[in-house]
């Protein structure tokens, strides 16, 4: 499958584009925030300007305390949450949070 320009033209606004996780993703005039979807594996990439990055993984999250994790009925079940200011780790059992 070769690569698709879907949506895109603006080099102000981020473009969309689909392919297969074995094509090359195109850098040259590509502006920062265009996504790149895997048809193949359904993986979404972000252009960064320069790079191509995966997605930030929807299973884990952190924040600056505990004040600010999610409810755990809010997130998927397995998702983990991590306080940077006290390094501690919750899994949310999709009705509570279990320290890990």
């Amino acid at each position: 499958m070769a690569v698709k320009l879907i949506r895109g033209g603006d080099p102000n606004l981020p473009w969309e584009y689909v392919g297969l996780a074995a094509d090359a993703k195109p850098t040259t005039g590509v502006p920062a925030g265009s996504t790149f979807l895997e048809a193949d594996t359904a993986i979404k990439s972000m252009f960064s300007g320069t790079t191509w990055y995966p997605p930030k993984s929807e299973m884990e999250g952190y924040g600056a305390t505990v004040a600010t994790r999610p409810l755990a009925t809010a997130v998927p079940i397995g998702y983990a949450f991590q306080s940077v200011a006290t390094q501690e780790i919750w899994q949310s059992d999709g009705t509570n949070w279990v320290v890990v």
